[in-house]
């Protein structure tokens, strides 16, 4: 498909990068230091679902009781860790860092969890079994997975995997100094699942034509700018963040261009056609929409 001059060149390598999946999600925020070398990856635009469940202790939880305080999930797998390294590092941490709200869920029986919760420090007020629909809330990270999620529900930081024991305490520790119990400003959001925010006051209103997407990823601890790199580059990686991390906004991008595809011509109003070379073939829409909700 031919668009114009860069963004269609930025457009082909997100197709790309989009169909290939070989890329992970750009980091359009800032993570601490810490969180970021024990692994985690910045999130942008997931707020977690409703839910309510009932921890080992009976206690029933739910995430507007947690909304007003950043938490911790800790996703756990009996088959994927069977030893339960992950419980025992969401122990420690529970430990050394009291007062910080840190949950262990698991879509096993609770007989299984409560048998290896027995086994280390963590309370059973902190543990939940049989917990799809939160876990499901969280996006249906596969487990081992640690989630956090700031005050007010905002996801922030995935961790896919284990969490290393001797970097835990540093990472997790940062994750709550830098997102302590006052929530970041919430705007008006469309679909709860992708959000798409166009203003404080009115929704968000369908482009017409392509925009220029705006670069939003955060500059690499210690750069005070980014003139080392090319502007193709930047917007490279903006656009790529836009696709991936508000999908639904981005189809919604291609099927208004794919409008003003007649046979091998794009023709929009006001300006000259411009022959194609595949048409409507080099819009993948399909591909993009048959993405289910849940962690890229």
């Amino acid at each position: 498909m031919i668009m114009s001059s860069d963004r269609r060149y930025s457009a082909w390598i997100v197709s790309l990068m989009l169909l290939t999946a070989a890329l992970p999600v750009v980091q359009a925020q800032i993570l601490p230091a810490e969180a970021r070398e024990a692994g985690f990856t910045a999130i942008r635009d997931k707020r977690i679902r409703p839910y309510t469940l009932k921890s080992l202790s009976g206690t029933v939880i739910s995430a507007k009781d947690l909304d007003e305080k950043p938490v911790l999930y800790h996703i756990w797998s009996p088959t994927n860790d069977p030893s339960g390294l992950g419980l025992a590092v969401a122990a420690d941490l529970s430990t050394e860092l009291p007062g910080a709200e840190i949950l262990v869920l698991t879509t096993a029986t609770t007989s299984r969890l409560s048998a290896r919760v027995s086994q280390t420090t963590l309370g059973e007020q902190r543990a939940a079994a049989s917990a799809q629909d939160a876990i499901r809330a969280l996006g249906n990270p596969p487990a081992p997975a640690w989630v956090f999620v700031a005050a007010g529900g905002e996801i922030v930081a995935l961790k896919l995997g284990r969490l290393d024991s001797g970097q835990a305490k540093q990472a997790i520790a940062a994750l709550f100094q830098t997102w302590k119990t006052v929530p970041r400003p919430i705007l008006p959001t469309g679909p709860a699942e992708l959000p798409g925010v166009a203003s404080t006051t009115q929704p968000a209103a369908r482009p017409a034509t392509m925009p220029r997407a705006t670069p939003s990823v955060g500059l690499n601890t210690g750069l005070a700018n980014a003139d080392f790199a090319q502007p193709i580059e930047i917007d490279i990686v903006a656009e790529l963040n836009l696709a991936r991390t508000r999908p639904e906004l981005y189809m919604e991008i291609l099927n208004d261009y794919r409008a003003y595809i007649r046979g091998n011509r794009l023709e929009k109003p006001g300006e000259t056609p411009i022959l194609l070379e595949e048409g409507t073939k080099a819009v993948a829409i399909e591909p993009i929409s048959s993405i289910p909700f849940s962690w890229w």
